[in-house]
């Protein structure tokens, strides 16, 4: 008897994994005050629309994934648009404070954008985790590079990605202290929540 060469295949070819590349959303720096100084300071949202990145990832085990993104200190926004209502904060910070609340953020002893122009992630492996996918990998602020998990919803539909998450990390994690002014008497907390909402496309 003769057999077919197809016979020898495997019945179901295995899913390749896609890679998609970045294309919208939002990555979000949740800075809020110490409860501990004699001043109250505020809330604020730090939020950028313009990164860049990939994401690989084959639809049939997202544990497989790798991923990629980076962004410019600068493109950081405070308290844009509906950003401070979005994530729950209440009343408006005006254009002057706004200025000098990004003027602070990226000042030598805060990201230092003048030395250390980009922050990035980059993952070095995933898992399943309770529904999500945990994406383990390193966030370099400052030049300084943190090891950290982050739990992602990730979904995958035809040609698109979409993928949402959120973690904390703290200020001495990337080597500097919370912004302080006011000989200490303002000063922001140690923690640092980070919030990850983006889609992507498959590349071509």
């Amino acid at each position: 008897m003769r057999l077919f060469p197809l016979l020898l295949l495997p019945l179901v070819a295995a899913a390749e994994p896609t890679t998609y590349t970045l294309d919208g959303g939002e990555l979000v720096v949740l800075v809020k005050p110490s409860e501990t100084t004699l001043m109250r300071g505020s809330h604020h949202v730090l939020l950028t629309q313009s990164f860049n990145g990939s994401v690989k990832v084959d639809p049939q085990d997202p544990a497989t994934c790798a991923i990629e993104v980076r962004f410019k200190v600068d493109s950081l926004q405070v308290d844009p648009g509906d950003a401070r209502s979005r994530y729950g904060l209440d009343g408006e910070t005006s254009d002057s404070n706004k200025e000098t609340i990004k003027k602070n953020a990226l000042s030598k002893g805060q990201l230092d954008v003048a030395n250390h122009p980009e922050i990035s992630f980059k993952s070095s492996s995933c898992s399943k985790h309770d529904g999500k996918v945990a994406v383990h990998g390193d966030l370099t602020i400052r030049g300084a590079s943190h090891t950290l998990t982050v739990d992602v919803d990730l979904s995958v539909e035809d040609e698109r990605f979409t993928a949402k998450g959120r973690f904390t990390a703290n200020h001495e994690d990337f080597g500097f202290k919370p912004y302080s002014a006011v000989l200490g008497a303002l000063k922001n907390h140690e923690e640092l929540t980070f919030v990850v909402d983006v889609t992507g496309k498959a590349a071509e």
